[in-house]
């Protein structure tokens, strides 16, 4: 069931999912080329059907261009990058955020960057990015440089016996006037007015939010208590409605991401290896789109591009514990590119925008 041109994904996680990219160390404004080849409690399944149709095949395989390079990667790539610190360890203060666009990567900097970018997403035009500052601030940046850096929601003290509480994943809604932020308990999901951070909590808790086209509803991660693994939920984002989970699998399921045309959810499904599924609301049917490349190695993170027609993976090699980003074609899964690595850091993929507006700004 291929992809049609919709709007993509906007989704993003406090998580730390790592990637790898490798190019040559990059600092504010310098572009350097890329090249080369848990208090209310989700219960009831709400309607959704027990048929987990594997996709059919179809007719005759599409014709994909394959990539050469990663300037040939469309729109703009949020990246968050150790290259700056490489070495031995993996913490979050050792990463820096950066745009990859036509292979060219660019240094971002904001507040409190010496925590690291927990998690980032960016605007659909490329313009903007919201970034978690090391779980504890969140900032809405103008990357066209014409206005500060301004602080959504405020500024957490680092964790202690006396405070409990941390920006644990943030989603950004398609029209970019409110942000979705997972707390532990016993905060929840809040939801926060971008134009004046008024904020109001839900009844929810979970991870990894990830709001519909429309922002009426919202996905998110949950282990319900009794169960065996983590499954996806869908809720109203006015919390009147008890949450619904989305699939009758039992398999372990996390990473939610609701693609542009409102009637499908991406997710992570780990069974015997991990697979980026696409569960389809109006046929109750799942579709695979991409599979880990070996049983060693996990997929613990991905965005969509915004034409819906590629997917990247960030992956964790078991042995090596190296992290690294492969972009996947969702038309023909054996055109594939692995984004270039040079240096012992590591990367990981955040967001993925648009970014033609932008780059004609």
């Amino acid at each position: 069931m291929p992809f049609t041109r919709r709007t993509a994904l906007r989704h993003i996680s406090a998580a730390l999912v790592f990637g790898a990219l490798s190019t040559r160390a990059a600092w504010a404004e310098d572009e350097v080329p890329l090249v080369s080849n848990e208090e209310a409690t989700p219960t009831q399944p709400g309607g959704v059907g027990t048929d987990v149709r594997a996709p059919e095949e179809p007719a005759f395989r599409p014709v994909v261009r394959p990539l050469k390079n990663t300037a040939d990667l469309p729109g703009t790539l949020l990246l968050s990058s150790s290259r700056e610190r490489p070495g031995i360890g993996d913490t979050t203060d050792r990463y820096r955020l950066f745009t990859l666009q036509g292979g060219a990567l660019t240094r971002i900097s904001y507040p409190d960057e010496e925590l690291g970018p927990s998690a980032a997403v960016l605007s659909q035009d490329g313009k903007q990015a919201l970034v978690v500052a090391g779980s504890r601030a969140i900032y809405l940046l103008d990357l066209k440089g014409g206005t500060g850096p301004r602080p959504v929601l405020q500024r957490l003290e680092a964790i202690s016996p006396s405070q409990s509480d941390s920006y644990m994943g943030v989603a950004w809604s398609l029209d970019e006037t409110r942000v979705m932020v997972a707390r532990p308990k016993p905060f929840g999901m809040t939801v926060v007015s971008v134009a004046d951070g008024a904020s109001v909590l839900t009844p929810y808790l979970g991870f990894q939010p990830s709001f519909a086209p429309d922002g009426k509803q919202f996905a998110f991660s949950y282990l319900a208590p009794g169960e065996p693994a983590a499954a996806i939920y869908v809720a109203p984002t006015d919390g009147l409605d008890a949450p619904r989970k989305l699939t009758p699998t039992q398999a372990y399921e996390t990473w939610p991401a609701w693609l542009g045309d409102g009637q499908r959810i991406a997710y992570l499904s780990r069974g015997d290896t991990w697979e980026v599924h696409v569960w389809n609301l109006r046929t109750q049917a799942e579709q695979v789109v991409a599979r880990s490349p070996s049983t060693d190695t996990a997929i613990v993170g991905f965005v969509f591009s915004q034409d819906g027609e590629w997917v990247a993976c960030s992956l964790l090699e078991a042995r090596t514990q190296q992290r690294s980003v492969r972009v996947v074609s969702v038309l023909d899964t054996s055109v594939w590119l692995d984004l270039p690595r040079e240096g012992a850091w590591n990367d990981r993929a955040l967001s993925w925008a648009d970014g033609s507006a932008a780059a004609r700004a």
